[in-house]
């Protein structure tokens, strides 16, 4: 018998953002991976996943580039980031 399962949450559970490389090394982007699970009204894991979708202007396919304000969410981010630590490291 089939049982149904009705979805309460939505939870990230880890986003990584890392530098994209070309096979032959040279840097290609940012890449923006994001683990998620999905919870059921009792609280358990229906369902855990993750996606990767890079930056605009990385040599990938169209269904995996970000959105525009996705892009500029996680470019936005990194910028920040270094900006931050130049500054504590006083480069």
């Amino acid at each position: 018998m089939a049982k149904t399962i009705t979805i309460s949450n939505t939870e990230i559970v880890s986003i990584v953002i890392n530098q994209s490389f070309e096979a032959d090394g040279t840097k290609s982007g940012l890449a923006c991976l994001v683990s998620y699970r999905t919870v059921d009204d009792s609280g358990n894991t229906a369902m855990s996943t993750m996606s990767t979708k890079f930056t605009q202007g990385s040599n990938q396919d169209a269904s995996s580039i970000l959105s525009d304000a996705s892009n500029t969410l996680v470019v936005d981010f990194v910028n920040a980031m270094q900006t931050n630590m130049n500054e504590r490291e006083e480069l």
